[in-house]
């Protein structure tokens, strides 16, 4: 679970939601293109495109999701933005 700060240039960043997604829901269906509402916040949600990516060896497979990122960005004003979870298992 992540949480979310506004961003300020003469103060501290302040808290401000923490999304209410299952990483489990994600993993189950290979891909979620869906709204999370936001706990601990007055009102809100965040849209979240997700795709499960099994391990491994070679870097391929990020090669393919920045590509698609790329692609969607072509026909947006606004930015994407891709974020990348590491889990290391020893």
């Amino acid at each position: 679970m992540t949480s979310g700060f506004d961003q300020e240039l003469f103060t501290s960043d302040d808290y401000c939601y923490r999304p209410n997604l299952d990483v489990h829901e994600i993993w189950k269906s290979g891909v979620v293109d869906m709204w999370v509402p936001l706990s601990e916040a007055k009102s809100g949600r965040i849209h979240v495109c997700a795709t499960w990516l099994d391990l491994n060896e070679t870097d391929s497979s990020l090669d393919l999701q920045l590509e698609e990122i790329r692609a969607l960005q072509a026909n947006t004003k606004n930015p994407l933005h891709s974020g990348v979870l590491m889990v290391w298992i020893a």
